[in-house]
């Protein structure tokens, strides 16, 4: 749902248009560990100039880059993409995999 505000509406009238937007979350984002979340969006923008796989590698007790690589691999289909080029859906599998692998 979209609704437009006129400038008019504000004092003083702002140069730009408004508007409303119903935000809903999607349940991909549903359910996920908020702390390892946190864990890998931290660890993936370490090292601005440092690819996915690196700054994940450093990551506290996943350090297997083979492992790393072939996550990487399977969800991005680019083994040297940066953590700017991720979407936060991408953060979100990421860290339910993380977490998958380190309660085995």
């Amino acid at each position: 749902m979209e609704k437009n505000i006129a400038p008019g509406n504000f004092f003083p009238a702002p140069e730009v248009a408004s508007a409303i937007l119903r935000l809903s979350r999607s349940r991909e984002c549903a359910s996920f560990n908020r702390e390892v979340l946190k864990l890998v969006i931290k660890a993936s923008f370490s090292n601005r100039r440092k690819s996915l796989v690196n700054n994940l590698c450093a990551m506290k007790g996943f350090s297997d880059k083979k492992t790393v690589r072939s996550i990487v691999s399977a969800h991005f289909h680019d083994v040297d993409i940066r953590a700017e080029r991720v979407a936060v859906e991408g953060f979100i599998r990421l860290a339910r995999l993380i977490e998958d692998l380190n309660t085995r």
